[in-house]
């Protein structure tokens, strides 16, 4: 992605989760523009999605998408945000490119990262979704050229399972969320997302198997059934599946991974003993 950014209240943030990311290649698939703007107008939108309605204690934002005409918006405001009141990103698919519109707390120039939380994750959402792609909560790794990927819910062991691995030579891809994408040969990759909260750079690998983590007192790996598979796999995905093409489009998507790949329930005790375990029973 290009991003432009059309205000001297912006600067680019050196510190943010998107440093990492630049790249000095001129071709790029979506183009991002960030302007200020002095209101933000949702007038004649249809609401499509609603995503966060009520400031909470952990998730200070509301959010939800909107459409208008041939743009799909997201919009969101902040509970005490620093330098930002609201926003919107009116993303158009046919030309790929989004929009920014931020309206400010003060009319002050500020560093911004252009994938601050949330805006980044939710637009990352809504172009990968039409990328033959999909974003999941899962850490990953890149053993000598083979991507594995660790999904599991919140607290269950996937930053632990990629740091286990870290310390056995493993490269961690990331440990909280990535991209999976399928290839026109219907093989599958994962790659990592700027994130908010620490700097990295853009890496992926040849995906060759997931695994659903358990916690346990002892290490097993047990081969998942097609449907168990898609279950386990969709439930930890990153989805706003507002629509029935959106729902259609992603559980091919999910289908065509297991498929290409062998999906693995996994209980492990947190020592390196696991990855000894499962390069043992992956092989080559």
């Amino acid at each position: 992605m290009e991003v432009i950014y059309q205000s001297p209240f912006f600067m680019f943030d050196t510190k943010g989760g998107a440093d990492g990311f630049k790249t000095t290649q001129k071709q790029y698939n979506w183009t991002i523009q960030v302007e200020h703007a002095e209101s933000i107008d949702l007038s004649n939108t249809q609401l499509l999605f609603e995503g966060v309605r009520d400031y909470q204690v952990n998730i200070p934002y509301k959010w939800s998408i909107y459409t208008r005409n041939e743009f799909r918006i997201v919009y969101f405001e902040f509970e005490n945000h620093q330098n930002i009141k609201r926003g919107t990103a009116a993303l158009n698919f046919d030309e790929k490119s989004v929009s920014v519109s931020l309206e400010l707390v003060h009319n002050e120039v500020f560093a911004l990262d252009p994938f601050f939380h949330p805006l980044g994750v939710l637009i990352l959402t809504e172009v990968i979704n039409d990328s033959n792609g999909f974003l999941i909560h899962a850490s990953g790794v890149n053993d000598l050229g083979k991507g594995y990927l660790f999904s599991a819910v919140s607290g269950t062991g996937k930053s632990t399972m990629a740091n286990l691995w870290a310390r056995k030579g493993a490269t961690i891809i990331n440990d909280d969320r990535l991209i999976v994408r399928s290839s026109t040969e219907g093989e599958f990759s994962v790659y990592n997302t700027p994130m908010p909260y620490y700097q990295d750079d853009g890496k992926c690998a040849p995906l060759k198997a997931c695994f659903l983590l358990k916690q346990s007192s002892e290490n097993y790996m047990t081969r998942l059934s097609e449907v168990h598979s898609v279950l386990g796999l969709m439930g930890n995905c990153i989805q706003h599946l507002y629509d029935q093409s959106r729902i259609e489009n992603h559980m091919m998507l999910i289908q065509g991974l297991v498929h290409a790949c062998d999906v693995f329930e996994v209980g492990f005790k947190p020592d390196t003993d696991i990855v000894d375990f499962i390069r043992s029973e992956i092989g080559d």
